[in-house]
């Protein structure tokens, strides 16, 4: 509970920092995932000691990485949501630095590998 004090009371200092500047805070840019986009899903383990969690890295197909590069180019600066289902599906909000030119996306942050599976599962619309 003290953790999640701390973070709360972090960002809170951060946005007002950013507006006593003259700044206004992110946006965030929302970017609807569907199983038809995806090529490829796959989980990965960050084993450093600090970070020690699970990635989730998409490859969309040929037809969706322009729109993706072209969405991340306007809205450097901002934060990046991916939805799914009117979700957010991945347990962070990374800042957009550049434009995405990859075909890669990556979804950080997942505490467990049982997690990261269930949205894989989710977002490939697969039943086992």
């Amino acid at each position: 509970m003290l953790q999640k004090r701390i973070v709360l009371t972090s960002i809170f200092c951060f946005f007002i920092s950013l507006q006593a500047q003259g700044q206004n805070a992110p946006d965030t840019l929302y970017y609807e995932l569907k199983a038809e986009m995806i090529d490829q899903a796959r989980i990965h383990k960050d084993d450093r000691e600090e970070l020690n969690y699970y990635t989730i890295s998409i490859r969309l197909k040929k037809g969706y990485r322009s729109e993706l590069e072209e969405l991340t180019e306007e809205n450097v600066g901002n934060f990046l949501a991916v939805v799914y289902e009117g979700e957010i599906i991945h347990p962070t909000l990374p800042t957009i630095r550049a434009k995405l030119t990859g075909e890669h996306i990556s979804l950080l942050g997942f505490k467990t590998e049982q997690k990261a599976k269930e949205v894989i599962k989710k977002i490939l619309n697969k039943d086992e």
